[in-house]
């Protein structure tokens, strides 16, 4: 295995020699699994702040999904509104106003329909930094 340092807010990459992935980048808080055979989707896992792993993997039938809403009810554990766009959070950060992201865990069966979807996170933003962050063990919530 070949394996290249670098500084901690890069990816370190490895280059396993055999096995099914032929490259793994690596990152504080993920791991991104490259497969050698190029018809497959990589698989990305996401550390959780408790150590906790989420993962999207197509072919597994995991998906992780990020919701990004103005407004979040912490008694009901659901995002108020409708979810805001790329412009809508630039202007949030911009104007330090208070923005979400809900992480969801989300199973699909193997026809392809959602089986269950847990919010597994909630980051809370004043601007650009990070507030508040709590996380949740699976429970299935309808998003």
């Amino acid at each position: 295995m070949q394996v290249v340092r670098t500084p901690d807010d890069t990816p370190a990459w490895d280059y396993p020699i055999d096995g099914p992935w032929e490259a793994i980048s690596r990152t504080p808080d993920s791991v991104t699994y490259y497969p050698r055979n190029p018809s497959k989707q990589p698989r990305f896992e996401k550390t959780l702040p408790s150590g906790a792993v989420i993962v999207d993997d197509l072919h597994a039938g995991l998906v992780i999904r990020d919701d990004y809403r103005a407004e979040f009810d912490w008694s009901t554990l659901k995002g108020k509104g409708r979810s805001l766009g790329d412009r809508a959070i630039m202007k949030r950060q911009t104007e330090e106003s208070r923005w979400f992201i809900l992480t969801f865990q989300e199973r699909f069966d193997e026809s392809d329909q959602l089986a269950s979807s847990s919010l597994r996170c909630v980051e809370e933003y004043r601007g650009s930094k990070v507030t508040q962050v709590k996380e949740f063990p699976e429970i299935e919530t309808n998003s």
